[in-house]
């Protein structure tokens, strides 16, 4: 039946199969657990730690999320469980990740079909059901969601008479048959969360084709991870985007990895299954970091930007884009990174983009002209940040031109362009004050060392005596050496000179003729590339008169089975012959 408003205007509803459609738009199952983890994280709630936990109740496979937080009354679940309502709002400096209010929704339902809320708040307890199941089983036509209040008075606990017959529902169509039984989940609030918190439990998890829950929890009792062909689409993606040397990075396919970098700024503990997550500040892990600044046109301010390498592995490297101190894309290639020649091999760089708007599953960001230019302004910067910086440990060197920098390049990070406020133009990467410091203090310390040296070998110059006698007899002898010594120093800084100009001028030819042979590849590419699209073309047309003959061939026998041949084959001419010899073999036996 349609409902209106007081003014007669129908008001829309919520279809069930809504829920399922809705879910589709996580195609990884950890962003779906992520909206999860951001509804206890966000200041609304503000817990301190969150339990996520494998189960099984009364035969069934569950995740469990629980938190510590502040807890829900009726009016608060009902919102969580309907669609598009967000009065988050951002307490002090914490800022909610959550923006349009469908998050629990699409992230239970990928994970699941069905799912029951408990939460507690001071003298409060509520219970909710969000579950495709009931809604399958009693027919509804719209999205249902039974909310139950529970006050304790301090001897008893009793239900508000006005949601009995959603106690019914819920004790009828979910895991708790009694009333009993979700009391029991209450107490399990009160053992971990103590005075408030929330407890989510998500049951007939998502499944493969094949039966097999798309989650494995055997092979790190510790962990949740993902199965080989559930992520498959993800190695589809990197090839997709010429990303086929790019190891999957372990955030990929394991929970607590992607946990441990899941925000920035980590406020809020996370215990996977039973074992807390060491969260990490990818900032501090890397190596010889520096920072950068990028102006975007929509901001008054520059944003902050730290590149450096990963010291853990060569291979998983790009952008780690936050907004709202949330990762939302993790080791994303810019363009520099894309061209298959090593360049930028190994670097992460670090943004908080603000100003950037998330997409609706909340791994991507609105493809908006500030996004372009974003992106466009990262890659140069990253590629400066490159050819700049050099790091190698073990046999990882990601660069070619790694002998001819100096030892100075490789202990501080120079500033690298002018600093400048407009979107398109370059920062300059600045270093550590600390880093600097300490290789200011080297260079005076290897001066002094110096000027020490120097003073000692004017001092004892071997051939002088102390005594007035023999100082007499020799000075003449010893101003001679003196002067010879002079002389011999200005012959030796001559040769030197006259070598380094030598060994220049070999360089410069040496550049030369590399510049011309790359010249040469360059135009043997560009040929090799033309006569691959003359071959493709050729291919092409005789795939398609393979088939034209195919095609009139059938309409002479017909039995012949010619529309599942393989026409890139060559082994299909010899078939389309003997189909010819068979319509006339006179004619054939005649040639």
């Amino acid at each position: 039946m349609t409902t209106h408003s007081k003014r007669g205007i129908p008001v829309s509803s919520v279809s069930p199969q809504y829920l399922h459609t809705n879910s589709t738009s996580h195609t990884w199952p950890f962003s779906a657990v992520a909206e999860l983890i951001d509804n206890a994280y966000d200041p609304d709630v503000n817990a301190k730690q969150l339990w996520i936990t494998k189960s099984v109740f009364k035969h069934q496979d569950c995740l469990i999320f629980l938190d510590n937080g502040n807890g829900m009354d009726y009016d608060k679940m009902h919102k969580m469980l309907s669609f598009g309502f967000s009065d988050k709002q951002q307490l002090k400096k914490h800022v909610p990740v959550g923006l349009y209010g469908n998050g629990f929704k699409s992230g239970s339902m990928r994970l699941g079909k069905d799912a029951i809320v408990f939460s507690k708040k001071a003298n409060t307890m509520c219970v909710g059901l969000l579950s495709q199941t009931y809604l399958e089983r009693t027919g509804a036509q719209n999205v249902h969601v039974p909310i139950v209040l529970f006050t304790y008075n301090g001897q008893t606990v009793s239900a508000a008479p006005e949601h009995a017959e959603s106690l019914r529902d819920i004790l009828a169509h979910s895991l708790f048959n009694t009333e009993e039984e979700l009391f029991s989940q209450f107490k399990v609030i009160e053992s971990l969360a103590k005075l408030s918190g929330t407890c989510i439990i998500i049951w007939n998890l998502r499944r493969k084709s094949s039966g097999e829950l798309e989650f494995d929890f055997l092979k790190d009792p510790k962990d949740i991870r993902i199965l080989d062909d559930v992520y498959k689409n993800f190695r589809e993606t990197n090839k997709r985007q010429n990303q086929e040397s790019m190891s999957v990075p372990e955030s990929v396919y394991s929970l607590r990895a992607y946990c441990s970098i899941l925000y920035l700024r980590p406020r809020m503990e996370i215990i996977l299954q039973g074992q807390k997550v060491e969260a990490q500040s990818i900032t501090t892990t890397l190596a010889r970091p520096c920072t950068d600044t990028y102006k975007p046109e929509c901001l008054k301010k520059a944003i902050k930007i730290t590149f450096g390498y990963n010291k853990k592995s060569m291979e998983n490297y790009g952008l780690m884009m936050y907004n709202k101190n949330r990762l939302i894309k993790a080791y994303v290639h810019v363009a520099c990174q894309r061209k298959g020649n090593h360049t930028g091999q190994g670097v992460i760089g670090v943004i908080e983009c603000n100003h950037l708007i998330p997409t609706h599953n909340k791994q991507d960001f609105d493809d908006t002209q500030e996004y372009r230019n974003t992106m466009k302004n990262l890659n140069i910067k990253l590629e400066q940040y490159w050819k700049n910086v050099n790091y190698s440990h073990q046999a990882f060197k990601p660069v070619d031109n790694t002998e001819s920098r100096t030892d100075a390049a490789q202990a501080i990070c120079p500033r690298l362009l002018p600093d400048v406020s407009d979107e398109e133009q370059l920062g300059c990467l600045t270093t550590h004050k600390g880093q600097k410091k300490r290789t200011l203090v080297q260079c005076q310390d290897k001066t002094e060392k110096k000027k020490s040296k120097q003073i000692d070998f004017d001092n004892n110059i071997p051939g002088t005596s102390t005594s007035t006698a023999s100082s007499a007899m020799f000075s003449h002898d010893s101003s001679d050496k003196i002067v010879g010594r002079k002389n011999i120093k200005t012959q030796a800084s001559s040769e030197h000179q006259q070598n380094f100009e030598v060994q220049l001028l070999q360089a410069k030819q040496e550049i030369n003729q590399l510049q011309v042979k790359v010249n040469s590849l360059e135009d043997e590419k560009s040929a090799l590339a033309s006569c691959c699209e003359s071959l493709r073309n050729d291919r092409l047309r005789l795939r398609e008169l393979r088939q034209s003959v195919a095609s009139l061939l059938f309409s002479f026998v017909p039995e012949v089975i010619l529309k599942r041949l393989d026409y890139d084959c060559e082994a299909v001419d010899e078939i389309l012959t003997q189909v010819i010899n068979k319509i006339s073999p006179t004619e054939a036996d005649s040639k």
